[in-house]
């Protein structure tokens, strides 16, 4: 499994948390976190998809 993902994931996971149990008022960080995640799944996407250079 990809690192990156792994981080943004646990990232993602205790901002929600944070802020589910009252120790942040808006999780603002969601959203950046959430992109970062998504970008990254489809930049690996993409480069499986790519065939492998010489």
């Amino acid at each position: 499994m990809d690192t990156y993902i792994l981080t943004l994931g646990a990232l993602l996971t205790a901002v929600l948390g944070a802020f589910l149990i009252g120790a942040i008022p808006y999780p603002y960080g969601w959203l950046v976190l959430s992109a970062l995640l998504i970008t990254r799944w489809l930049q690996l996407k993409q480069n499986k998809d790519r065939p492998p250079r010489p």
